[in-house]
């Protein structure tokens, strides 16, 4: 699959918390103090699982001066760079599909077509 699937990642965060083994009849009656309650087993800590997209850049004050649209060519790069990490391993599929269809050899198109979208979709 994707590059970008690959690069997901877990980080532990600072939030623990209770897990709730009381059922929902049982809370309207028993109050729960979190303090008496030690046990590691009844704690859950918090992840963030995901994948950050984006790029860090540095615009000089001077670069500001000499240009009114530095940051706004700061962002337009940043976004060519964020299209091309996620769809540029992508790109021979494309241009092979287009070969086929080029030659109008459309069977050779769809069974590519088929192999993009179950690499794009499927394979992790």
């Amino acid at each position: 699959m994707s590059q970008v699937v690959k690069a997901i990642t877990a980080t532990k965060m600072d939030r623990v918390r209770m897990i709730n083994v009381l059922s929902p009849l049982l809370q309207d009656v028993f109050s729960v103090r979190e303090d008496i309650r030690t046990d590691p087993a009844q704690l859950e800590t918090q992840y963030r699982i995901g994948v950050t997209i984006g790029s860090e850049c540095f615009v000089s004050e001077l670069d500001k001066m000499k240009s009114d649209n530095a940051l706004s060519h700061a962002i337009e790069r940043t976004k060519r760079q964020v299209i091309e990490a996620i769809f540029g391993e992508f790109r021979q599929d494309f241009r092979m599909i287009e070969r086929d269809l080029y030659d109008r050899n459309i069977e050779a198109a769809r069974v590519k077509l088929h192999e993009l979208e179950k690499k794009m979709f499927e394979e992790y």
